[in-house]
């Protein structure tokens, strides 16, 4: 069974069309995709929408740990959808097998789970990076459980990186997501562009000359937020199917070892802002 979770609440600042607006939309998207294709997939899909994730996880945790052992045993992977229409994105995929120093790994089977996104990208010339599970969105209940999990994320509150502006274009020292957990995430902002005010240059310092530059700014990321999201849907869907069509995509011995073993690392819901593992 392939389990697919995004969360349809927001902070009380923002309308949340991005967080998590965009991954809520792809899902209804996809089912419909799916359900139009005419081909019933070889595993069971079920479409999560959890409630309460910006309080803590509430929703996906319940659900999480009130799974049964026999659906823990049959589950073979959970997909997590949360934020992929950043208007100043960059690729980026949960390291599932914890190969970056310092980075916790998945329960078995999650590092495939990271190279069926990383290869979809690569094989169409775009590049992506790992970061890692850092406890702060819906994966956390499933992976306590020992349930293989990934997912792609298009960025938040960390700033740009000047390698990632070579990468994947942008606004560098500007946040991935300039209105996030703000009232400017809109939908005018995923559909255009975020408004000048939100940019960093003139935040720290408002004066004209510099809202002037965080105009320019600004409407260099126009349309970038769409961009964005149709890169992530491409990635998303063919994972999806993948896990839902392809017999045995998880090797045996990881699907095995991820029925009876739980993660490495046991994680603790800590805020957006500070996650942490034990």
């Amino acid at each position: 069974m392939v389990l697919l979770g995004a969360h349809l609440d927001s902070v009380p600042a923002g309308p949340g069309v991005n967080d998590d607006g965009s991954g809520t939309a792809f899902q209804l998207e996809l089912a419909e995709q799916i359900a139009k294709a005419g081909t019933p997939p070889r595993n069971k899909i079920r479409f999560l929408w959890f409630g309460g994730e910006e309080d803590g996880l509430v929703g996906s945790q319940y659900y999480a740990a009130n799974l049964s052992n026999a659906d823990v045993a049959k589950t073979d992977v959970m997909i997590d959808t949360d934020m992929i229409a950043s208007p100043n994105f960059a690729r980026l995929v949960y390291d599932g097998d914890g190969s970056v120093p310092g980075n916790p790994s998945g329960p078995p089977g999650s590092g495939v789970v990271e190279n069926v996104f990383v290869n979809y990208w690569a094989q169409r010339g775009m590049v992506s990076e790992p970061i890692p599970f850092d406890g702060r969105s819906d994966y956390v209940g499933f992976i306590n459980r020992g349930i293989p999990a990934g997912g792609v994320f298009a960025g938040a509150e960390a700033p740009k990186t000047a390698a990632q502006v070579a990468k994947y274009g942008g606004v560098e020292g500007e946040q991935l997501d300039p209105c996030y957990h703000e009232d400017c995430d809109t939908y005018s902002t995923v559909t255009g562009q975020p408004p000048a005010e939100t940019m960093n240059v003139y935040e720290n310092d408002p004066t004209p000359a510099n809202l002037a530059i965080a105009q320019q700014q600004a409407d260099s990321l126009n349309g970038n937020a769409l961009r964005s999201l149709e890169q992530f849907k491409g990635t998303l869907v063919h994972a999806a199917w993948y896990f839902a069509r392809v017999k045995g995509a998880l090797p045996p011995k990881a699907a095995a070892k991820a029925k009876k073993a739980k993660s490495s690392h046991r994680f603790e819901y800590q805020g957006h802002d500070v996650a942490r593992t034990r």
